[in-house]
């Protein structure tokens, strides 16, 4: 529970006396989660925020932005986390990235975007993937090849840009 004090604090608006509408613990986690992911994107060159990012994708069925719902954190959150640490482009982190996607409900598998994948080049990632072996490894090579012949990787770089872009864009929210 948000004591008053915190509450106004985070409330209040332009330094002025008017507060905001109440907000429950579920919102203020859902603010602070999307504001976090707008500043670890502003400062991802500041250190390695890997662990960090990690523990957020890790706990997020914990994090759910309503008690009614049934689902973990909202998946376009989700999303945003896996951009940033995608965008490290740690090849160790791609088995991180798949087993987020394939052992989460069917709305995060759906949403969660087969390209932060190879973030590291799609060659890169299926050497890597052969290399390890492991039965994880040749789950996520299966699907990588899948969407490669498919042709969902022709405008990789693209994507890229343009996540990278609107994400630059975004503003803090209140």
């Amino acid at each position: 529970m948000v004591d008053d004090g915190a509450y106004e604090a985070f409330a209040k608006r332009n330094n002025n006396d008017e507060i905001l509408s109440p907000v429950d613990g579920a919102t203020l986690k859902c603010l602070f989660l999307e504001n976090l992911s707008i500043w670890l994107n502003r400062n991802r060159n500041a250190c390695d925020f890997r662990p960090l990012i990690r523990k957020v994708l890790l706990r997020d069925q914990e994090m759910r932005c309503s008690e009614e719902e049934e689902d973990d954190v909202e998946p376009d959150t989700i999303n945003d986390y896996a951009f940033l640490l995608a965008n490290y482009r740690s090849l160790e982190d791609v088995l991180f990235i798949w087993k987020k996607k394939s052992s989460s409900t069917m709305d995060v598998f759906m949403s969660l975007r087969q390209y932060y994948l190879v973030f590291c080049g799609v060659d890169e990632t299926k050497e890597f993937l052969i290399k390890d072996g492991s039965k994880l490894a040749t789950d996520a090579l299966e699907w990588i090849v899948l969407c490669d012949n498919a042709g969902s990787f022709a405008n990789l770089d693209d994507y890229i840009e343009r996540m990278a872009r609107d994400f630059d864009a975004r503003d803090y929210v209140d």
